[in-house]
């Protein structure tokens, strides 16, 4: 198969209180994590990555979309990795759901789910997180289970889903699906969430080389249900090392990577040796990596953990990066930091 497209790059130019924003929190020792039953979303505005344009079909323009999950069990509420300590921040991870954003042009989903009274009660909250003067109104959508994402879109109104294609508490490549030539050719912009397993800035071989190959099969069997992207964990190095070691195993291992789909690099918090839990550290990580087939994902609950500012990081971001080519949300009951 033909790679796609890649995520193009623009030049770039929470309010602490009763919703804490948040998501699932990859690194750092474990910790409880506590959660709000509703996901927050926050993004601002900006053309499409060329990879979910040519998905699309649409053209120029557009806004960051948005997407919270409601209810059910949640992509984050796994059992912690047991296999070379390769998540030692899983159980921060277990409690919370997640939420997502993608960078659109046009609606799609079922009619209506713009529509109701969740729709509205989020976009209202969206004014609480960084700029979000978008030219259109966000997309809502959720993570939803692997079996049935079109099935459960429709159920839920959403009008963008993430899935796990596999266990992702495993290292088993993702089996080929059957109904891979629907979500294909279905318009509802469809993204995978790596298996946490992944760690491609570990020391240890017995970690990096196996999450190089997982997510090679998982961008390979991404493609195959035309996904606009795949979310992979910055990962973390060892307690002793610096976290700037990670981003030249991260250069190595998309070099040696086949990239059919855009690899969507997810901010993670936890303790200090994870890569990208200090955004400040993005500047050095996307001048190694940033380019076509490489985005940034933009997780709230883990810049909340980290002591990001919330009402800022989204323009912090797009300063590096260009755009946020994806975002995930979620409300936490954990204090910033």
């Amino acid at each position: 198969m033909a790679p796609r497209p890649g995520l193009g790059q623009r030049p770039g130019p929470g309010r602490p209180g009763r919703h804490r924003l948040g998501l699932r929190r990859p690194g750092g020792p474990p910790a409880p994590a506590r959660r709000r039953r509703l996901g927050v979303v926050a993004v601002g505005g900006g053309p499409p990555p060329a990879a979910l344009e040519a998905r699309l079909g649409g053209g120029g323009g557009g806004a960051l979309r948005a997407a919270a999950r409601r209810g059910g069990r949640g992509a984050g509420a796994v059992p912690a990795p047991s296999l070379h300590g390769a998540d030692p921040g899983a159980a921060r991870r277990r409690r919370c759901r997640p939420a997502l954003a993608a960078s659109v042009r046009r609606r799609v989903g079922p009619p209506g789910a713009r529509g109701g009274g969740t729709g509205r009660r989020l976009r209202h909250r969206l004014s609480r997180v960084g700029d979000l003067r978008v030219s259109r109104p966000p997309l809502i959508g959720a993570h939803v289970p692997g079996a049935h994402p079109l099935q459960e879109a429709a159920a839920r109104g959403a009008e963008v889903v993430q899935v796990f294609l596999g266990n992702p508490q495993s290292w088993k490549r993702p089996a080929p699906r059957p109904d891979a030539a629907s979500l294909r050719s279905s318009p509802l912009p469809l993204f995978v969430h790596a298996p946490y397993l992944i760690n491609l800035a570990s020391p240890n071989n017995r970690v990096r080389l196996p999450s190089r190959t997982m997510l090679a099969g998982t961008l390979e069997e991404a493609a195959a249900v035309g996904a606009a992207g795949v979310v992979v964990h910055a990962g973390h190095v060892g307690d002793d090392e610096d976290p700037a070691v990670g981003v030249e195993r991260w250069r190595k291992a998309l070099e040696a990577v086949p990239r059919p789909v855009p690899v969507l690099i997810e901010n993670t918090a936890g303790g200090g040796n994870a890569v990208l839990r200090d955004l400040g550290r993005l500047g050095a990580l996307w001048e190694s990596v940033g380019g076509p087939g490489v985005g940034i994902c933009l997780d709230t609950c883990h810049a909340w953990a980290a002591g990001e500012d919330l009402e800022t990081v989204v323009d912090r971001v797009r300063a590096i990066t260009g755009a946020v080519h994806l975002l995930h949300c979620n409300d936490s009951r954990d204090e910033a930091g």
